[in-house]
């Protein structure tokens, strides 16, 4: 019997690779080479303690095997750049990593716009905005394309954000893609945008103003809200291309500069035009939306123009 010698590796002082990167929300794993000064593999019942800066991620211990400390995670929902050091148990030897743990956002997921306070059909409006993940983190460097009631296409700076200058089309739905992949669209405050209404720009024509709205009523309510062409006493209305389904109301209200809502009008679908007398009220606002009385439920349909004659 030949005795032989075993010469085990000494202790640990040397932690070779990088914390890597992890897309949010998504299992991650950082794998470390722990080497004795001799470049050894240290010993299996060594342990490691991997902790991250400010809690972020609880601390976890591991057992190091065949000279690899393996680290497996869930990454927070936040995209961020985590500092990380380890603890060796055997010596107390703290290691700082040189580069963090970084957290990559999502795949792009939402685009959060604000469109301009009108839109007239035919003509292009900025739309601005920022590209974001399911978890809200900015999504960098994305092309977003349009479609639908506004066409045209943006790419993303480094915080996410963008600006197009799109076309304006007929009203109705309006998408938003990136490589292919629709993403949902949202206000400022989080509400759903899935329709649009264009075109409301007032032209004078005579002593008439005349608004080519092209806009789309979604489910009769909520009512859209239009600015008259100027404040009024009285007037004659006339609202062209009226269309919804059969059966349908056309139901008007009109504000006073009190914002109080003092006229309220039903009509019958298809052509549309009425007069507002000289009440002592200065009209401001009006809203519509379509309305079937026999179901008692909202309906969609297109108005193609209105008209006013003031008085």
């Amino acid at each position: 019997m030949n005795p032989q010698l075993y010469v085990r590796a000494d202790h640990p002082t040397q932690i070779e690779g990088n914390a890597g990167s992890v897309v949010a929300g998504k299992p991650g794993e950082v794998k470390l080479n722990v080497l004795d000064q001799y470049g050894n593999p240290v010993e299996n019942d060594e342990t490691i303690t991997a902790q991250f800066a400010n809690n972020i991620l609880p601390s976890q211990t591991v057992n190091v095997k065949d000279g690899v400390a393996d680290f497996s995670f869930t990454a927070p929902t936040k995209s961020q750049n985590i500092g990380m050091s380890l603890l060796v148990g055997s010596n107390a030897l703290i290691y700082n990593m040189p580069n963090p743990l970084s957290i990559t956002h999502d795949a792009p997921a939402k685009a959060i716009v604000t469109l301009p306070s009108s839109l007239s059909k035919g003509q292009n409006a900025t739309v601005t905005g920022t590209i974001t993940d399911q978890y809200g983190n900015p999504v960098d460097n994305q092309t977003v394309s349009f479609g639908g009631a506004l066409t045209g296409s943006a790419t993303t700076a480094s915080d996410g954000a963008f600006s197009a200058n799109l076309k304006v089309g007929d009203a109705g739905a309006v998408t938003a893609n990136i490589a292919g992949q629709n993403i949902s669209l949202a206000n400022n405050n989080g509400q759903p945008i899935a329709t649009i209404s264009t075109g409301f720009n007032w032209v004078k024509v005579g002593n008439n103003w005349v608004l080519p709205i092209h806009t789309f009523i979604k489910d009769g309510d909520p009512h859209i809200t239009i600015d008259l062409p100027q404040n009024l006493r009285a007037f004659r209305m006339k609202i062209n291309g009226l269309s919804a389904t059969t059966g349908f109301r056309l139901i008007t209200f009109f504000y006073d500069t009190a914002d109080d809502g003092r006229g309220i009008y039903y009509t019958n679908g298809g052509f549309s035009s009425w007069q507002v007398p000289n009440l002592g009220y200065v009209w401001k606002t009006f809203e519509f939306g379509a309305w079937n009385p026999s179901t008692k439920t909202g309906e969609n349909g297109y108005v193609d123009s209105i008209e006013v004659d003031p008085l």
